[in-house]
């Protein structure tokens, strides 16, 4: 399913201009709006809303979702996010939508659609010391649309070479803005004097390396132009962006054997920005110097505003990529440099916190934390129906949920045997995932294979929250955190003879995790999103990484990605003491394993094996570093969670040590007791 683009019309733009009031500068109001549409050939999602998120000084919104399925020996993975912002003389939009499918044979389809949408409304006066109200001028201003957008597929064989006949990638891509202006007291006129209207769109349809729908206006680029304004009065605009991505596999295709993926992405994050105001001229077409050109909230449109933060979020703004540059300023422990409103802004903020919370103000209590293990998985051989397992959900702390499965076949002309098996815990800060499949194969007349491949991902979702003794609950922190990850994987093939033509191995291994670190509290700021994937908050966190090993036919591949940091440092956060920090943490382990000897009819045999443990893997490392709203390092720190385990600490030693951890340490204590009792009979043999 994917959202219909709606293009932006001139009954649209002639509405938008005759709406904008007249009279004094109005306060401004932002609208972002964030929705994404994902299937699989088993399940549906949808998270965010086409209802816009309204706010009077700024406004942001995201949605994301992933879902990995398997059917019918095809695992399909499909991913969406979207995100937009809008603030002062600024929109902000990204869209990712990808569709991902290892398969066997089948193609069973998949989509991938996100949405996102901003606007601003606001309106500003123009004067200067010399000008007189009333009185005509012109103004010289430029505004910028920027951007980045791809439409990227590939197909790859089992061997990992391309396939020129595999099924259809589709890609489609849909932007469009209108920025709409009237000077208020200047004659009306569409288009004329002291109206404007930019109106810029593009929509590309993609089906593998073919462009089979596309179409534009205007398009990407810096614009000039000079406006007529009276000195004064009001200067009305409305500025909207629309961006949209989808990728999807069209079900019913012909089967195919291999990978396949199909991608869309856009970058808007730096994008649509008004550039300033350049020159200003009065009736008689003489220069001024000197003006200001401000809304009702004392924002000045005469200077860029693309780039420019608000006073008291110097703090770097955004999460992922983005807070690599605070981790820097942190790591040095030296108080950040503030501007004279931001050192204004801050007692202030701490003595309305205090007037608002009392003097006997209490932190608010974590909530309960919720500990997750799920699984799925199939085996079984191709034209057979195999065997297919599922379960999990909502665990408790610590507990181990898993699978064993096997499939095994024996005759004169052919006898396989498959394996698969998996296991997950998720504890406070801890996460393990494990999954292991072997295949093996003996066919004396060809035409036959045998597959595994399943899945396990655990999950946490915990809160906790940071206090100390000269802490002010309601007051604005900032920390520093780590969180470790790794995993080990293998694969192995073992062919019965040298490969021909048709024959297969796959041995795959991948794991991927998510993190996202969301503090109450925190007002979204006007964005400055730096390269990379932007992010609404500098109150939130998020971080996604996978990494896919490929052994098809001994050729070993790769392919790896992080989103969010793009090295496993220190990472930091914005948050406000007493509230609540939400903590969300997932981890999969997943395993892909096929022998078959294709349409190839010699006699054929092989085996092969793959393990993803990531069972040592991801664990929250502790909180390196607090600092309060001062930029000052704060020590003696707590950040307990609803059970009093604290966050401050490293988690890598598991709260609730596995089964045989308990019996290794009963063996060492036995062994101690022993050497004791040696010890102690030598001694006594001694003084005899």
């Amino acid at each position: 399913m994917r959202l219909a683009p709606r293009p932006i019309h001139t009954s649209i733009l002639l509405a938008a201009l005759l709406s904008l009031t007249s009279g004094i500068a109005h306060a401004a109001e932002f609208t972002a709006t964030a929705r994404v549409i994902i299937d699989t050939a088993l399940r549906h999602d949808e998270r965010g809303s086409l209802d816009p998120v309204i706010h009077q000084q700024h406004a942001t919104t995201g949605a994301r979702s992933t879902l990995t399925d398997t059917v019918s020996g095809a695992t399909q993975t499909v991913t969406g996010s979207a995100w937009a912002s809008a603030s002062y003389g600024h929109l902000a939009l990204a869209s990712f939508s990808q569709t991902l499918q290892q398969s066997v044979a089948t193609q069973p389809g998949a989509s991938a659609t996100a949405r996102a949408e901003a606007s601003l409304n606001d309106a500003f006066v123009i004067t200067c010391p010399s000008c007189t109200d009333g009185t005509r001028g012109t103004m010289h201003f430029k505004v910028t649309l920027a951007g980045d957008i791809a439409l990227t597929h590939a197909a790859t064989d089992t061997a990992g070479q391309p396939a020129a006949d595999a099924p259809g990638r589709w890609m489609q891509d849909y932007w469009a803005t209108n920025l709409s202006m009237r000077a208020e007291g200047v004659a009306m006129e569409l288009p004329g004097p002291g109206t404007l209207a930019l109106n810029a769109y593009e929509s590309r349809t993609m089906h593998n390396d073919n462009v089979v729908q596309g179409s534009g206006r205007e398009g990407l680029g810096e614009y000039d132009y000079f406006f007529e304004f009276e000195f004064g009065r009001p200067i009305s605009m409305s500025w909207n962006v629309v961006l949209e991505t989808s990728a999807w596999l069209n079900p019913g295709d012909t089967d195919f054997a291999g990978s396949l993926r199909s991608t869309s992405f856009a970058d808007f994050s730096h994008s649509f920005t008004w550039d300033g105001i350049s020159e200003v001229y009065d009736a008689s077409g003489q220069r001024v110097s000197a003006f200001t050109a401000l809304n009702g909230d004392g924002v000045n449109y005469a200077a860029a505003l693309g780039v420019v933060p608000e006073p008291g979020t110097w703090a770097l703004m955004g999460v992922g990529l983005g807070l690599l540059g605070m981790i820097a300023r942190r790591r040095s422990r030296t108080p950040r440099a503030r501007t004279a409103v931001t050192r204004a802004v801050a007692p202030t903020v701490a003595i309305l916190g205090a007037l608002t919370l009392g003097n006997a103000a209490l932190a608010q209590p974590a909530p309960t934390p919720a500990f997750g293990v799920s699984y799925l998985y199939e085996v079984g051989a191709p034209g057979t129906n195999g065997r297919t397992g599922q379960g999990g959900g909502e665990s408790a702390l610590g507990e181990v949920r898993g699978f064993t499965d096997a499939v095994g076949f024996s005759d004169a002309s052919l006898s396989f045997d498959a394996r698969i098996e998996g296991w997950g815990s998720a504890r406070y800060g801890h996460l393990q995932a494990f999954a292991k499949g072997s295949t093996e194969l003996t066919a004396r007349n060809g035409q036959q294979g045998v597959y595994v491949t399943g899945n396990v991902t655990s999950s946490l979702a915990d809160s906790f929250v940071i206090q100390c003794g000269t802490c002010t609950p309601g007051t604005r922190g900032s920390m520093t955190f780590h969180v470790a990850l790794d995993a080990l994987t293998s694969r192995e093939y073992r062919p019965g003879q040298p490969l021909d033509e048709g024959h297969l191995y796959m041995a795959d291994t991948d794991w991927s995790s998510s993190l996202s670190v969301v503090a109450s509290g925190v007002p979204d700021p006007m964005p400055q999103p730096p390269d990379g994937w932007p992010g609404p908050n500098p109150g939130q966190f998020w971080q996604t990484t996978y990494r896919l090993d490929k052994l098809h036919n001994g050729e070993h591949s790769i392919e790896e990605m992080t989103r969010g940091t793009s090295e496993a440092g220190w990472m930091g956060v914005d948050f406000i003491f007493g509230e609540p920090i939400r903590l969300e943490m997932s981890l999969s382990a997943w395993v892909l394993g096929v022998v078959s000897t294709g349409e190839n009819p010699a006699s054929f045999s092989g085996y092969s094996a793959m393990t993803t443990d990531a069972t040592r893997s991801m664990y929250w490392d502790g909180i390196g570093s607090v600092y309060d709203a001062q930029g000052n390092a704060v020590t003696g720190f707590t950040a307990l969670n609803a059970a009093g385990v604290d966050y401050a600490r490293s988690l890598a030693v598991a709260a609730v040590p596995e089964p045989a951890t308990w019996g290794l340490m009963a063996v060492g204590l036995v062994l101690l007791g022993a050497l004791a009792r040696r010890r102690a009979g030598a001694a006594r043999s001694s003084e005899g």
